[in-house]
C-alpha cells in the first residue's frame, strides 16, 4: 500500500481522494500528467541515472538484508535495465517495523517521498519493496511516479493524479507471481483488472518492464493500440473508484466496475483475440460473481443485437444481391 492515499491519509502534504466524480470522468485530460497532451512533465529518463554497476557499489547490503531475498527474486525476473530506480533507491531506503500500523488496517506501507518501507508483518514485505523498486527516486513533494501511479501538484496547490488502483492490483499481482507462489492476499479486485490489462500484451513482461520504469504514460501509448485514449484513461480513473475505500456509494462502485469490464471486453473482442486469449479472458472473468454476471449479460445484448440486425430488410437485401 503506498502511504498516502488511504482514507483520511495524506498526499504532499494535504488531504487528497484519488477519485474523480463522473463529471470530471467526462471532461478529464491528463493535462498535468502526460506528455501526449502537449504538456511539459518532468518524464523518467533511465539516461538520468548513474550506471547500474556504480550504483550498487553504493549500497551497504547488510543494512538492507532484510530485503535482499526480495531483490534476489526479482533480479532473477527481468534485466538490469529495469532496475536503475530499484538500486537508487535501495541506497537509502529505511525499512521500519511499525506497529502502529495495527491501527491503520494496514500490514505495510511505502512512503515515496521519505524512501521509507514501514511494516507490521513480513507478509507485507515483498509488496512494499515492489513499490519501492518501481518508484522514481526523484520524487518529491510536487511530483510522485511509481509504478502505473501518477500524481503532480500544480502552482495552486491542486493535486491531479491517476493510476492508484491500477497500481495496487498490478504491485500485488507482481508480489504474488515472485514472492508468494501465486497467492493474492490484498487487491483481489484490482489484481483482476491487472489481469485484464495484460492479455494486451503479447509477453506479460513488457508490462513488468513499463512498471518497473514507473512508465504510466509508455502502458497508455501501448494501450491506444487496442483503444481510444480517452477510453484508456478513463478505465484507470474507474479502477480508482473501485480501490478507494472512501466510496461508500454502492451505485458509484458498481457502475465502475460495470464499465471497466464492458471496456475490456469490447477492447477485447474487436482486436480479433486468439481462443487462448479469450479462455484467459473468461477464466480471469468467472472468479468474480459481479464481473461474470455483467459479462454474460453484454454477450446476451450483443446476440440479441445481431439476431435483429440479421432479420432487418436491409440485411436480407445485402444476402440476396
Amino acid at each position: 500500500m503506498l502511504l498516502g492515499v488511504m482514507l483520511s491519509a495524506t498526499l504532499f502534504g494535504i488531504g487528497v481522494s484519488c477519485v474523480f466524480s463522473y463529471q470530471m470522468f467526462e471532461s478529464y485530460k491528463l493535462n498535468t500528467c502526460s506528455k501526449y497532451d502537449g504538456c511539459e512533465m518532468k518524464d523518467f529518463n533511465p539516461n538520468d541515472h548513474l550506471p547500474v554497476e556504480e550504483l550498487k557499489q553504493q549500497i551497504d547490503y547488510q543494512r538492507i538484508k532484510l530485503l535482499l531475498p526480495y531483490l534476489k527474486k526479482l533480479e532473477s525476473s527481468t534485466d538490469e535495465a529495469n532496475l536503475t530506480s530499484t538500486y537508487a533507491n535501495l541506497r537509502d531506503v529505511v525499512v521500519k517495523h511499525k506497529l502502529i500500523l495495527f491501527f491503520s488496517g494496514c500490514y505495510g506501507s511505502y512512503n515515496q517521498i521519505k524512501n521509507q518501507i514501514d511494516y507490521l508483518s513480513k507478509k507485507a514485505l515483498g509488496h512494499e519493496f515492489l513499490h519501492m523498486a518501481s518508484s522514481n527516486e526523484k520524487s518529491d513533494k510536487n511530483m510522485i511516479e511509481t509504478g502505473f501511479y501518477l500524481a503532480q501538484k500544480d502552482n495552486q496547490n491542486k493535486v491531479t493524479s491517476i493510476g492508484y488502483g491500477l497500481n495496487e492490483g498490478y504491485t500485488e499481482l507482481l508480489a504474488s507471481r515472485l514472492f508468494y507462489n501465486g497467492k493474492i492476499t490484498a487487491y483481489k479486485t484490482e489484481v483482476q483488472m491487472a489481469l485484464l490489462f495484460e492479455l494486451f500484451f503479447d509477453n506479460p513482461k513488457e508490462m513488468q518492464d513499463l512498471y518497473l520504469n514507473h512508465d504510466l504514460l509508455g502502458f497508455i501509448k501501448h494501450m491506444e493500440n487496442f483503444a481510444p485514449r480517452k477510453e484508456i484513461i478513463k478505465t484507470i480513473l474507474y479502477i480508482d473508484v473501485i480501490n478507494d475505500p472512501s466510496v461508500l456509494n454502492i451505485t458509484h462502485l458498481i457502475t465502475s466496475k460495470t464499465k471497466v469490464i464492458k471496456s475490456f471486453h469490447s477492447w477485447l473482442m474487436e482486436t480479433n483475440p486468439s481462443l487462448e486469449k479469450q479462455k484467459q479472458f473468461h477464466e480471469i472473468i468467472k472468479e468474480d460473481p459481479f464481473m461474470k454476471f455483467v459479462l454474460q449479460n453484454q454477450s446476451t445484448k450483443l446476440i440479441n443485437k445481431k439476431e435483429k440486425l440479421e432479420e432487418s430488410p436491409k440485411v436480407k437485401q445485402k444476402k440476396l444481391i
